[in-house]
């Protein structure tokens, strides 16, 4: 199974993100320095010539920085833990899970795999 999060950049929950790096050994002093480097993050719209007006951005981190694929990774980190029957591979933005379907069990096992993926999208996206 091939998973692509749309827009996975701009779908982080930025007070989630937060969370799990509190959760990791990284310096408070570092996290702080993250929050901020994350906080009054705003965007607008350009349409031809014309340009909205800024609004701030709850979720996402930026794909044009060099912290910002790493701040995703931290994101999705945890995703391993959710998946127990079959094999994962991450990407930044892309999932693949798979098993060898061998019988209906073989079958049962990844659905409660892409199940777990469900759950882990839930509560954390």
């Amino acid at each position: 199974m091939y998973l692509d999060y749309r827009k996975a950049f701009d779908s982080v929950n930025q007070v989630k993100l937060m969370e799990k790096l509190r959760a990791t050994s990284i310096s408070p002093f570092v996290i702080n320095w993250i929050a901020a480097f994350l906080d009054g993050c705003r965007m607008r719209v350009k349409v031809r010539c014309e340009f909205s007006d800024r609004v701030f951005v709850l979720s996402r981190v930026p794909q044009g920085s060099v912290l910002g694929p790493l701040l995703f990774l931290i994101f999705i980190n945890d995703l391993p833990q959710w998946i127990r029957n079959s094999m994962l591979l991450l990407f930044p933005d892309d999932t693949k899970v798979f098993r060898k379907i061998q019988d209906v069990n073989d079958e049962i096992l990844l659905q409660q795999d892409l199940d777990g993926l469900v759950e882990w999208t839930k509560k954390w996206v």
